[in-house]
C-alpha cells in the first residue's frame, strides 16, 4: 500500500488494516520492484531507513514496524524520463481510462508527469523537502507528441493531466 494517507501516517495502515504486507512511505516504484523480487537485502535497507523516519518523527517502538514499513527510494533524473514507455501495451492499456467531459462525453485521457517532489515544506504536503527531479524538456514534448498521435490514430479527443505536485516550479 502506498500513497498520500501511507506516508503520513503509515503505523495506521499496519495497525488497523489486516492483510497489509507492506506500507511504502514517499515514492513506491523501487520498493515494489524490491517487493515483487524479494530482494531482501534492499527490502531491508528500506525497512531500516523507515524505522529511523518513524523515530525521527517521535513514534515510539518503531521496531516493532520492522519490515513492514518500507522508506521508498526517490527516483533519479535516469528514472523519471524511462517511466513513460510502461505506460505502452502490455503493461498498462490506457484505453479504458476515460475523462467524463460535461460537453462532450467520454474522452480519452493520458498522463504526465514533467517532474517529482517539492524543495519547499510546507506542512501539509507529502511531498514536502523530497527534493526535486526534473525532467528534460525534450523528453516531456516527446510523450506529449506521442499521446497526440494516440489520439489522432485511434480517432479519439483526448484530456491530457499533469500529476505534478510542482508544475509551475520551473519556468524553463
Amino acid at each position: 500500500v502506498g500513497g498520500a494517507h501511507a506516508t503520513h501516517v503509515p503505523w495506521e495502515l499496519v495497525d488497523e488494516i489486516e492483510g497489509i504486507d507492506h506500507v511504502v512511505v514517499f515514492e513506491g516504484e523501487k520498493a515494489m520492484c524490491a517487493i515483487v523480487d524479494g530482494d531482501t537485502a534492499r527490502l531491508r535497507e528500506y525497512s531500516i531507513n523507515a524505522q529511523r523516519l518513524l523515530a525521527n518523527v517521535g513514534l515510539e517502538h518503531p521496531d516493532r514496524y520492522a519490515d513492514r514499513i518500507l522508506l521508498g527510494e526517490a527516483q533519479s533524473i535516469h528514472d523519471l524520463e524511462r517511466l513513460r514507455p510502461l505506460r505502452i501495451a502490455p503493461y498498462i492499456d490506457m484505453r479504458y481510462y476515460k475523462y467524463a467531459d460535461p460537453e462532450i462525453g467520454l474522452v480519452s485521457t493520458e498522463s504526465v508527469e514533467t517532474a517529482r517532489g517539492c524543495p519547499y515544506g510546507c506542512t501539509f504536503c507529502s511531498s514536502a523537502n523530497s527534493g526535486l527531479g526534473l525532467r528534460s524538456v525534450e523528453s516531456v514534448l516527446d510523450e506529449l507528441q506521442w499521446i497526440d498521435r494516440r489520439f489522432r490514430r485511434c480517432g479519439e479527443r483526448g484530456f491530457v493531466v499533469f500529476l505534478d505536485d510542482t508544475l509551475t516550479f520551473s519556468r524553463q
